[in-house]
């Protein structure tokens, strides 16, 4: 048995781990970027709602409105924890601050990767 037949195959079956674990990693990059980007536009978007539409001043604090209605519209489906918040400021502004944890494809991981990204517009 001195010839090489097989030695290609030896040597893809090493090599295959590291490739689907640089594959997973960069899928993982990527879907956290896009996590972000899509928080950063809900955020906007609820603030602009919110502030085109008004937030009742008696009521500081709101999670059921039309700039949270409109935020949790802009954020894709793939998204279910979620957390979305609209305030209105004392300086006749409104604040949206969006909360999203990062899904992940493999369930198993505990990452725990959190985005939170807070918009502030005037009221107008």
């Amino acid at each position: 048995m001195r010839g090489d037949a097989g030695s290609a195959s030896v040597e893809f079956m090493a090599w295959i781990g590291f490739v689907l674990a640089a594959l997973f990693c960069a899928y993982e990059a990527y879907t956290t970027f896009a996590t972000v980007e899509q928080v950063e536009n809900a955020a906007r978007t609820g603030a602009r709602t919110a502030s085109m539409q008004g937030v009742a001043l008696n009521e500081p604090v709101t999670k059921i409105g039309p700039g949270t209605h409109a935020a949790n519209t802009a954020l894709p489906k793939v998204i279910k924890d979620k957390e979305i918040t609209v305030e209105a400021l004392p300086n006749d502004g409104v604040r949206c601050t969006v909360r999203a944890k990062v899904p992940l494809i493999a369930d198993g991981l505990h990452l725990n990767i959190t985005v939170r990204r807070r918009v502030e517009m005037p009221v107008g």
